[in-house]
């Protein structure tokens, strides 16, 4: 008789353990949904002001564009020569000039 009943607390036990799992499971599906939805929305809002940014940016560009037009058709030499020296700055701008690790090899 005592085996009957082990047996029978033994299957509440492990209903209860199946019951909490499923539970647990449903807790967590949830919350992997919300942050979907959360990344989701987030990659469409950014994607939209990436898209307004272009636009103003490609809106800019044309501006100059226009604007630059005359001058490059009436002297391209000069054109190239600013470009060239712009060019040139630039480039020195961004290789920067960094500190210099100088490594000194300790005497034996």
């Amino acid at each position: 008789m005592s085996s009957t009943t082990f047996e029978d607390e033994a299957d509440d036990l492990a209903r209860g353990v199946r019951d909490k799992a499923q539970a647990a499971s449903a807790k967590a599906h949830s919350k992997i949904d919300d942050a979907a939805s959360l990344v989701s929305d987030t990659a469409f809002k950014a994607s939209a002001q990436a898209k307004d940014l272009y636009g103003q940016v490609s809106e800019r560009a044309r501006s100059v564009a226009e604007q630059v037009d005359p001058y490059v058709k009436h002297r391209p030499y000069a054109a190239m020569g600013v470009v060239a020296a712009v060019g040139l700055v630039a480039g020195l701008l961004m290789a920067g000039r960094g500190p210099k690790v100088i490594y000194v090899k300790p005497r034996d």
